[in-house]
């Protein structure tokens, strides 16, 4: 009998190299997502955040908020999805303005 844990593997990576946006910029911005039958794991990697010019040090714990005036930018983005979990790289909200950066979606299902 084959372990259940084993019998699905679902992996997602995505991957930005350079955007600007407004007063955000980003460089080497990746997402991984990776679902078994026994979870969902993701994360990400950023090379560089500048707001304004600024660097702003990047931490990638999951789902963590950098406030805007007028936004936010959300980095290591974890939405549950079912049998898996989406996670964007950055999620860049200012007026007028809703930017996924990097997003990688994995799922298994009939576990």
């Amino acid at each position: 009998m084959s372990d259940p844990l084993s019998r699905g593997t679902s992996t997602a990576r995505t991957s930005v190299a350079e955007l600007g946006i407004g007063i955000v910029a980003l460089r080497d911005v990746v997402a991984t997502s990776r679902s078994t039958c026994g979870g969902a794991t993701g994360n990400v990697s950023i090379g560089a955040l500048t707001v304004a010019g600024l660097p702003i040090t990047v931490t990638t714990a999951p789902n963590t908020t950098i406030p805007l005036v007028g936004g936010k930018i959300v980095i290591n983005e974890q939405v549950p999805m079912p049998g898996g979990l989406k996670v964007n790289g950055a999620h860049i909200t200012l007026p007028g303005v809703d930017v996924v950066v990097s997003s990688a979606t994995s799922a298994v299902h009939h576990c």
